[in-house]
């Protein structure tokens, strides 16, 4: 086995073998020419405390003498929003008090009107935490005081008199940042949003990347992640592109002949070494010496197949086949895939105006398909992307197969606790709707002692609405109805012993969502149900996951999977079959 580096004695706490070697790791790449790399271990194997394990063994001074780095200023920690807390806790609570590091939270309109850094002191803190939006914040109005800088200097500024200085913290000269670390990096996968731009303009000596989701769609993601780390000559988006991209993405059966399919094969072994030299990433199936890297019992998953009602079935095919006439504007097979999709959910999901269509054709007063289409009033509206209340009664297939596993899951086992997972907030409304009702239900009934306590946790609530909704889950509840998208960021659900997916996506980050629950700390096995209607839009979403995840095991270096260039099929040959609408 290779060296493993010691638990830093200012920690509280001990690390485990893998994130031992991850700290080891860690530390080797900061000594190396590149000064950084990615942590990519899989969701729940502790990212967070290999980072600050590596904050406290290689502080400036010491990184200075070991790399010879200016070796002075705080470490940088951009995070989500949702995760600002708790990193805070997390430094607070892993270090020894006689060890606390002065650590400064800078987000929030009241600090960035103050200059933090001071000329001479960028050292004055250990940890400065922030956020992505802060961070692109400030970026933009960097670019704006470049932009006046420039115009005042061809005369052509359009600020009158003297102006106040432009207080920029993060991009200050001032501030010296001794490392950057990005939680959550695959955030700036999108080379062109500002927070990617922005976090590639931060000045340090080291630079860490954290995800567990490195790639989620293709191989361009990694290019975010190499600009931003530095690594020569991919830093460049010309030579990612004709050494990496382009090569990459000719792994289509039907466009690859024997000359490209060397290219391919060429420009995998290139990014596979590369990732072999700046990327860090362990499985909880992984194993040290011939045992589990962690002790978790394995997930259990469940293929559950939903049928439509007949009028389900009516109304989607109607869609399927008529959508161009429903609606007025062109036929866009990207947003039709996206109707047929909420369909499979809740026909209340549809935009108003095609559910007056749908209600047009058919039938008697749509009655005849569906008996809440035909109680829909064409005069009203729908506000603020709700649902109409005549359509937020009608319980779908879907919501019937969600609500009859809860019911059977709780009466089976009263100290089960469920997290529903969907993408769409607004169908979490109405599914809240139903709960509701049988929670009222079981509370009344004198012949079952089983009960339902529920919480929400979705990107419309506050953090502290956040932190209630998981704590109430950790405590009393026993059900967390939760939005994929808020879900997906670090986390720590393992009180859970099911989950339900209501909805394929086409984004295998809900991986991300279920590792929150499946994770260190957990002691019982999970059991995980995807929901998911046969011969629609779903299996098509269901065939694009397992393409991209054959990519993304391919491409990380995953040899115990055998390779077909069948399995992987690029996103682009995807995205023009749903442009086209695909559909079943």
């Amino acid at each position: 086995m290779r060296k493993l580096a010691r638990t830093p004695p200012e920690m509280s706490c001990k690390l485990m073998p893998h994130q031992r070697f991850g700290l080891e790791w860690l530390m080797n790449r900061e000594a190396s020419r590149h000064r950084g790399g990615i942590l990519a271990d899989d969701v729940g194997l502790g990212k967070t405390i290999q980072a600050l394990a590596l904050i406290l063994s290689r502080r400036p001074a010491a990184a200075a003498s070991a790399a010879s780095a200016e070796g002075k200023g705080p470490t940088l920690i951009v995070v989500p929003l949702s995760l600002l807390k708790q990193w805070e806790d997390e430094i607070n609570g892993k270090i020894k008090k006689e060890h606390k590091l002065n650590i400064l939270v800078y987000h929030g309109a009241a600090i960035r009107k103050k200059s933090v850094f001071h000329r001479g002191h960028s050292n004055q803190y250990d940890v400065v935490l922030t956020t992505y939006d802060t961070l692109a914040a400030e970026w933009r109005k960097k670019k704006v005081a470049e932009g006046e800088k420039k115009k005042e200097a061809a005369g052509n500024s359009s600020m009158k008199g003297a102006a106040a200085p432009t207080i920029l913290n993060l991009f200050s000269p001032d501030a010296h940042f001794h490392r950057v670390i990005l939680d959550e990096a695959q955030l700036i996968k999108n080379p062109d949003t500002q927070r990617s731009q922005a976090a590639m303009e931060l000045e340090a000596d080291f630079r860490l990347c954290l995800t567990g989701t490195p790639l989620m769609n293709n191989t361009d993601e990694l290019y975010p992640l190499l600009r931003f780390l530095r690594v020569k000559p991919y830093v460049t988006k010309s030579v990612f592109e004709d050494k990496i991209g382009k090569p990459l993405r000719r792994l289509l059966p039907t466009e690859v002949d024997n000359s490209s399919g060397r290219e391919s094969d060429s420009a995998l072994d290139k990014v596979r070494e590369l990732l072999n030299e700046v990327l860090l990433r362990r499985m909880k199936t992984d194993r040290i010496k011939g045992r589990p890297i962690v002790d978790i019992p394995e997930r259990r998953e469940k293929d559950q197949s939903v049928s439509f009602s007949e009028g389900e079935r009516e109304l989607y095919n109607l869609i399927r086949d008529n959508y161009k006439s429903l609606v007025d504007e062109r036929n866009n097979g990207l947003v039709k895939n996206i109707r047929l999709k909420q369909m499979c959910l809740h026909p209340g999901l549809l935009p108003f105006d095609l559910l007056v269509s749908l209600k047009a054709i058919a039938g008697k007063d749509g009655r005849a398909i569906l008996p809440a289409l035909g109680k829909l009033q064409s005069g009203n509206s729908k506000k603020n992307d709700s649902i109409p209340k005549e359509m937020s009664e009608y319980r779908s297939a879907k919501i019937d197969s969600a609500m009859g596993l809860i019911e059977s899951i709780l009466r089976a086992d009263d100290t089960a606790k469920i997290i529903v997972f969907s993408e769409y907030t607004t169908f979490l409304d109405v599914f809240e709707g139903f709960v509701r009702a049988k929670r009222d239900e079981f509370r009344k009934s004198k012949t079952t002692s089983t009960r339902i306590n529920y919480g929400r946790y979705d990107g419309q609530n506050t953090p502290d609405e956040r932190d209630r909704a998981v704590d109430h889950f950790g405590h009393e509840g026993n059900l967390l109805l939760m939005s994929l998208t808020a879900g997906g960021y670090g986390l720590n659900l393992h009180w859970a012993t099911h989950v339900v997916l209501m909805e394929p996506v086409y984004n295998p980050y809900v991986e991300q969502a279920i590792g929150r629950a499946h994770r260190v700390g957990q002691t019982r096995q999970l059991v995980v149900y995807r929901l998911f209607v046969e011969g629609t839009v779903e299996d098509n979403i269901r065939d694009m996951q397992q393409s991209k995840k054959a990519l993304v095991k391919r491409v990380l270096g995953d040899n115990k999977v055998s390779f077909d260039r069948g399995e992987i099929v690029p996103s682009s040959y995807w995205y023009g079959k749903m442009k086209r609408g695909i559909q079943r």
